[in-house]
């Protein structure tokens, strides 16, 4: 998962999203960073993206976001609570999508509005795997670290694949040439 913040005056790097990934058995609070796609490891099972929990374990309504160490909270989106089910299979790497908030100025009120949006469509995917496979490779980074991301490759490989079969089913077909 990305994140990506963005204010009035553009796209940032400082601050983040922090939201719960659960399970029936695994309750996990994920910090999604702006800028960066980051891998979580996670047991097998069926998980769904949820609001972070309180103190005494109950759900939040709000969803928070720091921008450059600002905090701004808005209600947790219903499309993110009526995401699909995120199926995590033994060995198998699962591209959520972008998590994107955006701060938008409104006349005549101080505060600006928080909008929080999960872009999960098959391309949006597909990029974010084929740019952890790239950066992965990247010469620049420590052969310890180049030899880790190579055992993770087989797994990202399949995501690409599953992602390409993904947007195969949801392309109309090719129509029969005359």
């Amino acid at each position: 998962m990305r994140g990506r913040l963005i204010s009035p005056s553009g796209e940032i790097r400082d601050g983040g999203i922090d939201i719960n990934l659960e399970s029936e058995d695994e309750k996990d609070r994920i910090s999604v960073v702006p800028k960066e796609t980051n891998l979580y490891v996670v047991n097998p099972g069926i998980y769904y993206l949820l609001p972070t929990r309180g103190v005494f374990g109950g759900q939040e309504t709000e969803i928070t976001v720091d921008f450059n160490g600002q905090s701004y909270r808005a209600p947790f989106p219903q499309s993110i609570l009526h995401h699909d089910k995120i199926v995590v299979k033994p060995g198998k790497i699962v591209s959520i999508g972008v998590l994107e908030a955006r701060l938008k100025l409104v006349p005549g009120n101080p505060q600006p509005e928080l909008t929080v949006t999960l872009y999960d469509d098959v391309q949006t995917r597909r990029d974010l795997v084929e740019q952890m496979i790239h950066n992965m490779m990247d010469p620049k980074i420590s052969p310890e670290l180049r030899d880790n991301a190579a055992n993770w490759t087989m797994a990202l490989d399949q995501a690409l694949i599953d992602l390409q079969e993904a947007h195969d089913a949801a392309s109309p077909a090719n129509p029969a040439s005359p």
